[in-house]
């Protein structure tokens, strides 16, 4: 980089954008309707999905041990 570039680079305005600090968003955002959170909340639905996948651990369990038993 030249001089000449690095004096012009000094000498700019301050660039202003729409993103001021006070524009800032708060985090963490908290979404609207946010499902599975509704899930949990739920206990009734909570309970359906918490059976619903030990069932399929248990069926993949068994099938893996019952190919290993057949070869």
């Amino acid at each position: 980089m030249s001089v000449q570039s690095v004096r012009s680079v000094k000498h700019r305005e301050q660039i202003r954008t729409r993103w001021q600090p006070g524009a800032v968003p708060a985090f963490p955002i908290e979404p609207a309707n946010d499902p599975v959170r509704r899930l949990a909340e739920d206990d009734r639905a909570s309970m359906t999905l918490l059976a619903l996948v030990l069932c399929v651990t248990v069926t993949v369990a068994l099938l893996g041990f019952g190919l290993q038993v057949l070869h």
